[in-house]
């Protein structure tokens, strides 16, 4: 009795190991939004706990060990993509072969079969909104396939194997994939379901600036409308002290002059309705095809127009920004999606050259003692924080 218990206590430590990669699945997923830092971050954390797998096997009986080695892989195949399923390979392959052993080419084809069902099975139910009990139990039964590497092994290994070591393995499988697949899609899941809402809100609650998918998608339809010259260009506005003002006024007031910069541009463009904001807080002006050839002109008056304006904050404080501005051109036939890509890819606006950023002197008199005192309480607050 007290030997099936420990046999019981060894498989739930074994797999209490593999549940944790759905915690770590989805913190790394939304703290690493990209295709691959996060894929790459958990292909290594996969690979980690197959290697402590392999180190920590479980014995049922007397001569009989076998490891959740390929729980893992199959997983990381299922829910990491290529990337992370090759990252989680290489690390366990190089474990087994220096391991070595009689069967060591056998357990790394098996890890290969087994990474290889996973993808397979992800490439197949993808497009599911919800890969429930009965496709995560396939996932286990597909997985199980790995034990046809059985057949590379001696011929008097691979019978003992198969008809004593196998049948366990696949219990298993069956027991391991499904409940720890489960919690990796519910997962999964929740961050589909936090996109989609992200996507559904279309303008930012701070700013008033569109956010940039309903940017990305409101410049396409307004260019397919045909009611205007079709959109050729985005000029981003980025704020050049964007760290200084956040170490003074904080997030709200970063914001407070995001949503005043909007209405000053809104004094300053025609098509003011599809003034947006990226995701790393720049502000996106839509170009039409045809101000493109007024375009440096358009650059110069919105530096100038923005550039260390004083913006009046909640409590009698003010802040000057200062604008820098980069010309992003579109290419032809675009969607909402190729925008959204491009977007995406696009490096943040150079800061402003230092005569932009340097501020007009000041008139003597009234306002311009207001600029003087602000202008010195400013670098006295950046000294004072650092």
């Amino acid at each position: 009795m007290t030997y099936d218990i420990d046999i019981l206590l060894d498989f739930v430590s074994s797999l209490a190991l593999v549940a944790i990669l759905a915690l770590a699945y989805g913190t790394l997923r939304r703290r690493f939004s990209g295709p691959t830092m996060a894929p790459v971050l958990l292909g290594f954390l996969f690979g980690t706990v197959t290697i402590i797998q392999m180190h920590t096997p479980l014995t049922p009986m007397e001569g009989l060990i076998i490891d959740m080695r390929n729980v893992p892989i199959a997983l990381a195949g299922a829910f990491l993509g290529l990337r992370g399923l090759a990252v989680c390979l290489v690390m366990a392959m190089a474990t087994r072969y220096g391991i070595g052993g009689v069967g060591w080419i056998s357990g790394v084809a098996g890890m290969i079969v087994a990474g290889g069902a996973g993808l397979a099975w992800d490439r197949l139910t993808r497009q599911r909104s919800v890969r429930g009990a009965r496709a995560l139990m396939a996932l286990g039964v597909v997985m199980c396939s790995h034990l046809v590497a059985a057949v590379l092994l001696p011929v008097d290994i691979a019978i003992w194997f198969l008809t004593v070591a196998a049948p366990p393995i696949v219990a298993l499988n069956l027991v391991s994939v499904p409940l720890v697949g489960a919690l990796l899609e519910r997962e999964r899941q929740l961050m589909a379901g936090e996109t989609r809402l992200k996507a559904s809100a279309s303008t930012d609650p701070d700013t008033g600036l569109l956010t940039q998918a309903a940017f990305a998608r409101e410049v396409s339809l307004a260019s397919s409308a045909g009611r205007t010259s079709p959109v050729a260009g985005i000029l981003i506005v980025g704020i050049g002290n964007r760290k200084d003002l956040a170490q003074l006024h904080g997030s709200e007031g970063l914001a407070q002059v995001s949503g005043a910069l909007r209405h000053r541009l809104k004094s300053m463009i025609t098509h003011c309705e599809l003034l947006g904001q990226s995701d790393n807080g720049d502000i996106l002006v839509p170009l039409l095809a045809d101000e493109m050839t007024d375009r440096a002109e358009i650059e110069t008056a919105l530096r100038r127009g923005l550039t260390n304006c004083a913006i009046a904050l909640p409590g009698g404080e003010s802040a000057r920004p200062t604008a820098s501005v980069q010309l992003h051109t579109l290419s032809e036939g675009y969607g909402s999606r190729d925008i959204r890509k491009q977007l995406a890819k696009l490096p943040r606006p150079r800061p402003a050259s230092a005569r932009a950023q340097t501020p007009a002197r000041p008139n003597r008199g009234a306002s311009g003692i207001h600029h003087a005192l602000f202008a010195k309480s400013e670098r006295l607050a950046r000294a004072i924080h650092g």
